[in-house]
């Protein structure tokens, strides 16, 4: 899962062993990738859960409703509504990020279902049930529930209107806040790995129909604050950094920064801006990320070198 600050001890099963990256053949010129993301959203809550942020269903109001222009107070980022444009927005912002940081060699293209602009998925179960993990297992058991149920719903309902084969990375939007900005039963967010699904699924999820499997995928919230001073922008480019093969690069044991604020895979996805606001301008990922992930050619350095 996401170690995006504010950090839990409990967040970890997104790394990854992709240090074995390096023993493997360079990457190509030009790496493309198809993102299908999910809007899913749960029972309303009756009563409002104190615990979890929201009542369980994405935040529709109007920008022009007096209550969100109160609670935004000049802020205006990642404002509602929540609908099919806002995110179609997050992911042509990733793309670009991707396109530029990786000069060129990364390109995203992406599809986002439901189609219509203000529906979603209804899960089967409540927001609690997925986000009230406490160990490392419990927490990882239920992102991996809400992956499989999420799939399988949007599966059910589309049919034949979605094709699960055209796509590499498999996104879910859920509804409400992620744990590491939000209350203490909001959904952390998450890489799930191959080895997490068999895990804690038993294997892939089967679409289409049986003849297509599903071996990873991520989790990301409909934002990350509800004031508009924190934004998803670096949740989701260091959460995707771990779908391309980054491993995470902070302290873990400790909790806390060790690369630092220079690397997207550390605290660099949330860096800071004037005004309070952070999350929005990622920094770049480290130079030997870029290495790792072929976007760029390191250079040799011998007694003799001019550099």
């Amino acid at each position: 899962m996401s170690d995006i600050v504010p950090r839990s001890a409990n967040l970890r099963i997104l790394l990854c062993s992709c240090f074995l990256l390096l023993s493997g053949s360079s990457a190509p010129a030009v790496q493309h990738w198809r993102i299908l993301a999910l809007r899913v959203e749960f029972p309303r809550e009756r009563p409002d859960n104190p615990t979890t942020t929201g009542d369980g269903t994405f935040d529709l109001r109007q920008f022009q409703d007096p209550e969100v222009q109160e609670t935004y107070r000049g802020h205006y980022y990642d404002t509602p509504p929540h609908n099919r444009q806002y995110f179609c927005w997050h992911l042509e912002a990733m793309a670009n990020y991707y396109q530029k940081v990786s000069d060129g060699k990364l390109q995203i293209n992406f599809d986002l279902f439901p189609h219509a602009s203000d529906s979603s998925y209804q899960m089967p179960r409540e927001l609690l049930s997925y986000g009230n993990g406490r160990t490392h297992q419990e927490i990882s058991q239920k992102l991996c529930e809400l992956l499989r149920d999420a799939i399988t719903t949007a599966d059910s309902v589309e049919g034949d209107r979605l094709d699960f084969s055209s796509y590499q990375s498999f996104l879910v939007f859920h509804a409400g806040r992620g744990r590491e900005t939000g209350l203490i039963n909001d959904i952390p967010s998450a890489y799930l790995s191959p080895e997490d699904l068999e895990t804690y699924l038993g294997g892939a999820i089967p679409v289409d129909g049986g003849t297509y499997q599903i071996f990873d995928g991520w989790i990301m919230p409909e934002a990350a604050s509800e004031n508009g001073q924190v934004g998803l922008n670096g949740l989701m480019a260091e959460v995707f950094g771990h779908q391309l093969g980054l491993p995470g690069l902070s302290n873990y044991r400790d909790n806390l920064p060790a690369v630092g604020g220079w690397s997207l895979m550390d605290t660099g996805a949330m860096n800071h801006l004037p005004g309070g606001l952070c999350g929005f301008v990622p920094c770049h990922p480290m130079v030997w990320s870029k290495i790792l992930l072929g976007w760029t050619e390191p250079v040799v350095v011998t007694s003799d070198t001019t550099v």
